[in-house]
């Protein structure tokens, strides 16, 4: 029996036999990254040799028989997305039967029993019709996607145990996928950043700083905070900016600043949405407390005590939804409270 977690890319790093677990899309193909890589339950990623893998899968590999049950907590509990034969999923797109998705929140999963023909030609057709593929009803073949991730729509269609003409062997299957991740991988995906500088003495700052988005080990380039002829980061200021980042970076963990000059800033919110706009997260810091950024601690002697700092970088964790949510995760206030009101630059995962 095996349930460990190494560092790999691409569906190889799957054996026969076994499911793999993904901490960035299309698994890893980008960038190394962590892979749960198990033929047997998982009730806790701890068991495997690294628990900071909770709440980080994005995209799943099932080269087993059976189906892998999908847990949102511990031991089996919460809420569960069946994963049939087959592959590579994207949890960014999978949904159970009431609608829920488990992207970046399996905790723990299960393997079940195998899995109907009726379920897997559902979730098969379901998955590849809502990419843009269509299949022919009397046959059952599809007939091509015409989505922008075709190649990929067209690659899980067939993993999954569908048939299709021209691309029914191993060869085609592999250049298919490769194709449609470096597809993916070359096209950016860009975030709203909405930022409210507090509305206090010396709050604003005519320094430049830059953002970018931090996900395990993998972080996205520096762009720095410009709106092209405005005034930026002005005190009371409620500026909205688009970033970038890498198509495959998957949904950020951490948004991180920087500041290159000796004009402190008070940060007072953040909220980001994704491309799509159908998600947001903010930061369960800032919901009551700011964070001054600074270049220089000593500056920190003439301002207000109360609120948190960071020399230079700040990275900050991002939880979901607009505003704060009651008993939300908090790892950063657990981390300012032990260093005494300043963040460790880099803190996090």
């Amino acid at each position: 029996m095996t349930k460990k977690i190494i560092r790999a890319k691409g569906s190889d790093a799957c054996p026969r036999g076994h499911y793999a677990l993904y901490d960035h899309p299309n698994c890893n193909n980008s960038v190394a990254g962590r892979v749960l890589v198990a033929d047997e339950s998982v009730g806790s990623f701890g068991e495997a040799g690294d628990g900071s893998m909770n709440d980080s899968v994005t995209s799943v590999v099932n080269k087993t028989t059976r189906t892998l049950q999908l847990y949102e907590h511990g031991n089996g509990t919460g809420e569960r997305l069946d994963i049939p034969p087959g592959g590579p999923y994207d949890l960014r797109e999978v949904r159970n039967e009431k609608g829920r998705g488990l992207n970046d929140v399996v905790s723990s999963t299960r393997l079940g029993d195998p899995p109907s023909s009726g379920l897997l030609d559902r979730f098969r057709r379901l998955g590849y019709q809502t990419a843009g593929g269509s299949v022919d009803k009397d046959s059952g073949k599809g007939q091509g996607s015409s989505g922008p991730l075709g190649g990929l729509a067209d690659l899980g269609f067939v993993a999954s145990g569908g048939k299709m003409a021209g691309k029914d062997t191993q060869s085609e299957q592999v250049a298919a996928a490769e194709k449609a991740a470096a597809a993916k991988a070359a096209t950016p995906v860009v975030y709203a950043v909405r930022i409210l500088t507090a509305d206090e003495h010396e709050a604003g700052t005519t320094d430049d700083i830059h953002v970018r988005f931090r996900r395990g080990d993998r972080e996205s380039d520096w762009v720095l905070l410009d709106l092209k002829g405005e005034r930026d980061l002005r005190r009371g200021f409620d500026d909205t900016y688009r970033i970038s980042a890498p198509g495959d970076f998957g949904d950020p963990k951490r948004i991180e600043f920087k500041t290159s000059g000796t004009d402190d800033w008070l940060l007072k919110w953040i909220n980001v949405t994704s491309p799509d706009g159908k998600s947001i997260w903010h930061c369960p810091l800032l919901n009551s407390t700011k964070v001054w950024l600074t270049q220089d601690a000593k500056t920190m002697d003439d301002k207000e005590d109360g609120y948190y700092w960071a020399v230079n970088e700040v990275s900050l964790f991002l939880g979901p939804g607009e505003w704060a949510v009651e008993g939300e995760s908090n790892p950063d206030g657990e981390a300012f409270l032990a260093s005494g009101g300043m963040l460790p630059p880099g803190q996090g995962a």
